[in-house]
């Protein structure tokens, strides 16, 4: 734990201080709300919870609970809580492989690669089909794939 007290100090030295331990739980920090250092320390401190002119009020059941470093071992309560226990998987399935429609790797970048160049090109057709900004990037993109097909 590490209590202090930092008259006229710095946001950067009040945090040198703070931060210096190995477990950061919770901390609760006092000041002026017009003082622009007050938010500065509070988004500076390495802790799970922080709270304002106040204490222990990150204990509220609504709120997710853990902290970091040495005390972090997940959060619990809340929503972010319930995340936290959870283990998020994300599961994609061809709805319409029934119907003999299937996904396949385009010939230029099966394994083993026939040709570097020429899978280079197509796969970079796909990236300018897909991110290009514009509409004659996205032609480009397109016509590079059907080149290289």
């Amino acid at each position: 734990m590490t209590l202090m007290r930092a008259p006229a100090s710095t946001a950067p030295s009040v945090l040198a201080v703070s931060n210096a331990a190995h477990f950061g739980l919770g901390a609760s920090v006092f000041g002026s709300d017009a003082d622009p250092v007050l938010l500065a320390v509070v988004d500076g401190l390495h802790t799970g919870m922080v709270a304002v002119n106040d204490f222990a009020v990150y204990y509220a059941v609504q709120l997710p609970f853990g902290g970091v470093g040495g005390s972090g071992y997940g959060r619990f309560a809340g929503e972010e809580g319930l995340r936290g226990l959870c283990n998020a998987k994300s599961i994609c399935r061809d709805r319409i492989g029934s119907l003999g429609i299937r996904t396949s790797i385009p010939p230029p970048v099966r394994y083993p690669v026939a040709d570097q160049e020429r899978t280079w090109r197509f796969t970079r057709g796909i990236v300018d089909l897909g991110y290009g900004l514009s509409l004659g990037r996205k032609g480009s993109g397109l016509w590079g794939m059907a080149r290289n097909a």
